[in-house]
């Protein structure tokens, strides 16, 4: 779906924040983990899952500068 000219979408700031939060968990997954409950690690695999998934759709609706 085309987004028309002069529309806020506040996509590129969604997916700057994203890739941020991917980044920071997958740098500090291993301590993250530590202090998580036991068996936590699926729940932040899906994060990391979900977050790549959302920045992709992200990236392949905004329009290259």
């Amino acid at each position: 779906m085309p987004i028309p000219s002069n529309t806020r979408t506040y996509l590129p700031k969604l997916l700057t924040i994203m890739l941020l939060a991917c980044n920071y968990v997958l740098r500090y997954k291993v301590t993250i983990l530590k202090w998580l409950p036991p068996n936590s690690e699926p729940a932040l695999d899906a994060v990391i899952d979900a977050c790549s998934i959302l920045a992709a759709i992200v990236e392949d609706t905004l329009e290259p500068e």
